[in-house]
């Protein structure tokens, strides 16, 4: 599972976050806490998710979560859906 990163943005700057899945997962969606917009809600194997602040996320941190459809490691075991973050 991916460590947690915090990233900082100037103003309206958008945040590019690099998802490449692994460990049995082949999509995930994308969400996030802020007023702001994601540049996709879903991705496939691996893929650029672009956060583009508002200007109402400008003293707040922002939680982007990626939540995989992994259930299995691959080798039966049932597994808990994986769910990084980053705050921007």
């Amino acid at each position: 599972m991916p460590t947690p990163v915090s990233g900082s943005v100037c103003g309206t700057n958008p945040q590019t976050l690099s998802i490449t899945l692994s460990g049995g997962a082949t999509s995930a969606t994308i969400s996030s806490d802020g007023g702001g917009s994601l540049s996709v809600a879903n991705i496939s194997a691996s893929g650029d998710v672009i956060y583009t602040p508002s200007a109402t996320d400008f003293v707040n941190t922002i939680t982007v979560t990626i939540t995989t459809n992994n259930t299995t490691d691959g080798a039966g075991i049932l597994c808990k859906a994986v769910s990084p973050r980053r705050q921007v």
